[in-house]
């Protein structure tokens, strides 16, 4: 296991002090790019002249999780501060303490980690924080739970190793920047995570808000899809992925996302007959575990004319351009119906002004949002038929709650207002964690 065991590791906390205090900059680590969220920290690090941001990126990551899919520019040119390179191997999650990237790590003052990030991040030897970002948390560290979705059995040793690191990183973080909802929390308790290690500062997720816009017009107006989805009367975009078990492992992992309340509501105004030509669009994708099983319902429930399956280009899914076409092409966004958090579809198409239904913890949206939130919350089938057809009948309300929610996301998640807190909450990282050194 190396040198270190199981004993707490005495981090070089004065060097954070120097680097925030005296002369030379401050040196910042980022690895672990999910859905580039550490990308975008990045970024917003660099406009700061007193710190030295370095993003580490993986050959292994999905394209979703490349700089790229946010700047089609950067390909085979990505800047100086982005380090790309074969860091997660079969031979480093076996011994993190010896990999290349931990040494990396090493020369830093601090050491921001997402994903698979604090597998190494705990073996540098620096102080460091783990940005949550959802399955790092609640999903990673428990392989044996999860060990039916690796497909063989290189799959699941590998799987399991890391997530015997991940779990020893959750009792030895110094910092732990995770959202308050109830997925997040739980996996924090059931892992062990130090209370003194939990933040409460809830870093926002980043959209961007030039290219998911209201005032864009659809790029391929003839798309076979596009074609009707424009035709429709009214049409409701459901892009999340698929999975309608409640079982109590996706309950508590966020994993649920209660698809078939939205299609089961969705059969219910069909039913109705109040609103002409309805139609429900859901990618036909094999990044959903449950697709044939909501085929079959909506096929049982009688619908089949009033759903369009849209397959994707490539088997990761649909690229950001295409995502954009796809919002503006519908009236209503639905989200998940399931643990009551949200992620990147609600806020894409708030941002593109399309009004969107999901379930919200109201408790945890009112901690994080005192001013209120644009998101129709609906839980059960009847709550979502009742939401659909209001805002199929009433396009003024429409086009209030997607003006309403434009406006929501640029003062949350647009990159301008985000990234000053993501300034702030390093700043307050290196005063914290280089003067305890814990």
């Amino acid at each position: 296991m190396g040198s270190d065991g199981d004993r707490p590791v005495v981090r070089d906390a004065s060097d954070a002090v120097v680097g925030s205090l005296g002369s030379k900059p401050l040196r910042i680590a980022l690895f672990g790019n999910v859905a580039n969220a550490l990308y975008e920290l990045g970024l917003a690090l660099q406009a700061v002249p007193d710190i030295d941001a370095h993003l580490y990126v993986s050959t292994q990551d999905a394209p979703a999780s490349r700089p790229e899919n946010v700047d089609p520019e950067l390909q085979g040119h990505l800047p100086a501060w982005v380090h790309d390179g074969n860091w997660i191997t079969a031979a480093t999650v076996v011994a993190p303490w010896r990999a290349a990237i931990t040494r990396e790590l090493h020369t830093y003052d601090l050491v921001l980690v997402s994903g698979p990030g604090p597998i190494f991040a705990q073996w540098a030897r620096r102080p460091w924080c783990w940005y949550v970002t959802g399955a790092d948390l609640t999903v990673k560290p428990f392989p044996i739970t999860f060990r039916s979705w690796y497909s063989t059995w290189g799959h699941r040793a590998g799987e399991l190793v890391g997530g015997m690191w991940q779990r020893r990183a959750a009792r030895r973080v110094d910092r732990m920047w995770i959202q308050p909802f109830a997925p997040m929390i739980d996996a924090a308790r059931r892992l062990r995570v130090p209370s003194s290690a939990l933040s409460d500062r809830f870093p926002p997720l980043v959209v961007d808000t030039d290219l998911f816009r209201p005032d864009r017009e659809v790029s391929s107006p003839d798309d076979p899809v596009l074609r009707r989805m424009l035709d429709a009367d009214f049409t409701v975009f459901h892009p999340s992925r698929l999975v309608i078990h409640d079982e109590p492992r996706l309950r508590r992992t966020g994993q649920w996302k209660g698809n078939d309340v939205l299609v089961r509501g969705f059969a219910r105004l069909v039913a109705s007959g109040r609103v002409e030509r309805p139609l429900l669009v859901m990618p036909d994708s094999t990044l959903s575990r449950d697709l044939d099983e909501v085929k079959a319902l909506v096929d049982d429930l009688g619908i089949g004319e009033q759903v369009l399956w849209a397959p994707p280009p490539a088997a990761d899914g649909f690229p950001r351009q295409a995502m954009v076409d796809l919002y503006l092409a519908s009236d209503v966004v639905a989200d998940e119906f399931g643990v009551g958090w949200y992620g990147y579809v609600t806020l894409e198409a708030l941002a593109v002004g399309r009004p969107v239904v999901s379930y919200v913890d109201a408790a945890v949206m009112a901690r994080l949002y005192p001013d209120g939130h644009p998101i129709v919350s609906a839980r059960t089938e009847s709550e979502v038929a009742e939401a659909l057809v209001a805002l199929a009948l009433d396009g003024q309300r429409r086009r209030d709650l997607g003006t309403r929610g434009r406006t929501w996301v640029v003062d949350h998640h647009s990159p301008g207002r985000v990234r000053g807190r993501y300034v702030d909450g390093v700043r307050e990282l290196v005063s914290e964690l280089g003067s305890t050194g814990s």
